[in-house]
C-alpha cells in the first residue's frame, strides 16, 4: 500500500520539472489544442461541403429535369406546327376543289322567285285558305319551307315516294268495334 501512495505523492526525492521541461509541456499542450481546433474546423467544413454537394446534385437532377421538360415542350410545339401546317394545306387543296366543283356546276334555269311559287300553289289549290300575308317577325325559314313544299308538288321527278300516307307507320292501331 505504501506503494500506491507513493504514485499519488510525488516524492521529495524526485527532481522538480525543469523550466525546458515545462516548456516543452506547453509547446505540447499548444500543438494539441491546435490540432483539435483544426480538426473541429476540418469537421465543420466537410458537413458543409457534404451539405453543398448534397444541393449541388439535387440541383443537377433538378435542371436536367427541366431541360428534358423544355425538349418535350419542344417536341410537341413542332409537331402541333407540322399539324398546322398540314391542316392549312389540306384547307387549300379543299377551297381549290370547292371552287373547281362551283365551277363546273351548272347555273340553275331560271328559278321563279318565291312570290311566283307562291302564285302558282294557290292556282294549284284554290281552296286552300288564303295565306296571311308574311309579316316581318315570321323567319325566312318559314318562306322557305313554304316554296320548298311548293316545288316538291310541282316536280314530276318528285322526291316524295309514291305512298299512302299511313302506309310505313306501323305503330297506328286499327279502330276496334264494340
Amino acid at each position: 500500500m505504501r506503494a500506491v501512495a507513493s504514485t499519488q505523492q510525488p516524492s521529495q526525492d524526485s527532481p522538480r520539472l525543469g523550466s525546458a521541461a515545462l516548456a516543452s509541456f506547453a509547446s505540447h499542450w499548444r500543438r494539441c489544442l491546435t490540432f483539435s481546433f483544426s480538426f473541429s474546423i476540418m469537421q465543420e467544413m466537410q458537413a458543409s461541403r457534404d451539405a453543398w454537394q448534397h444541393r449541388a446534385m439535387a440541383s443537377d437532377i433538378s435542371l436536367r429535369s427541366f431541360n428534358s421538360q423544355v425538349l418535350e415542350w419542344k417536341n410537341w410545339a413542332q409537331a402541333s406546327e407540322q399539324r398546322v401546317e398540314e391542316l392549312h394545306r389540306e384547307i387549300s387543296e379543299l377551297e381549290s376543289k370547292l371552287h373547281t366543283f362551283k365551277a363546273h356546276l351548272r347555273a340553275p334555269a331560271a328559278i321563279p322567285n318565291q312570290k311566283q311559287w307562291s302564285d302558282e300553289c294557290k292556282m294549284e289549290y284554290p281552296r286552300a285558305k288564303p295565306q296571311h300575308p308574311w309579316s316581318q317577325e315570321s323567319s325566312k325559314e318559314e318562306i322557305k319551307k313554304h316554296v320548298l313544299i311548293c316545288r316538291v308538288k310541282r316536280s314530276p321527278n318528285s322526291v316524295l315516294s309514291k305512298r299512302s300516307p299511313f302506309q310505313e307507320i306501323g305503330n297506328i292501331s286499327l279502330p276496334q268495334h264494340r
